[in-house]
């Protein structure tokens, strides 16, 4: 790993940047600074490995607008977090994926609700076994299963979207 990153050519650039813009006007005579990027040598490289997964951060982006992270609000990181778990669930060899989750509508608007009703609806859904499917599904076969979806929810709005075979109303 610290042979990616000595070589990779942006690490390579800022360094030269430090040192060329930066160090060499602020070094003295006969004491010249130099930078150097790379990883800490104190440690062993399972505690390095472990400070690298720790700073890493999956966030939102929205292209088109330019939106950075933190200008999501609670809702649609919710959405990525489901994204996330689905991912896992897909990644699981044997049995059937179980998605459980509670009050899905909590803080996403009303048609960002809608999208996500519809699309757990066709993820629980078997897939035809198209030829094409076929062959999707000989390269990656856990992807292809449909997940098991059970939700709870007090919105009318996102019940409106289950066929009614697949509700179940508890009431006291």
């Amino acid at each position: 790993m610290r042979e990616l990153v000595r070589g990779h050519e942006t690490i390579k650039v800022a360094q030269a940047t430090i040192n060329d813009r930066y160090l060499e006007p602020l070094s003295l005579a006969g004491q010249p600074l130099h930078s150097h990027l790379g990883f800490g040598d104190s440690g062993s490289d399972t505690t390095k490995l472990k400070l690298i997964l720790e700073r890493l951060e999956l966030g939102l982006l929205d292209k088109s607008a330019g939106l950075a992270k933190g200008s999501y609000g609670l809702g649609s990181n919710n959405l990525l977090f489901m994204a996330c778990e689905l991912l896992l669930l897909g990644k699981q060899p044997d049995g059937l994926p179980l998605l459980l989750i509670e009050e899905p509508e909590a803080h996403l608007h009303p048609q960002r609700q809608l999208r996500l009703m519809e699309f757990l609806v066709s993820a629980s859904q078997p897939v035809a076994q198209t030829q094409a499917h076929k062959q999707e599904q000989e390269q990656e076969p856990a992807q292809t299963r449909p997940e098991q979806v059970i939700l709870t929810t007090h919105s009318p709005n996102l019940s409106s979207k289950i066929a009614l075979e697949n509700l179940v109303l508890i009431c006291e």
